[in-house]
């Protein structure tokens, strides 16, 4: 975890002047403004509860 903490750190140094609010590697999304990162699932809800 503290290595992709500082890529993601890496990355938004390298950024253009206008950020977006969210960054998105893969199936991982980072929000800049709640410091959150969410992981998206392949599988709908309603799969993934059967």
């Amino acid at each position: 975890m503290p290595e992709l903490l500082a890529r993601l750190r890496a990355l938004r140094r390298r950024a253009p002047q206008i950020q977006p609010r969210h960054f998105q590697v893969g199936c991982l999304t980072l929000n800049y403004s709640t410091h959150q990162i969410t992981r998206q699932y392949g599988y709908s809800e309603k799969k993934y509860f059967i």
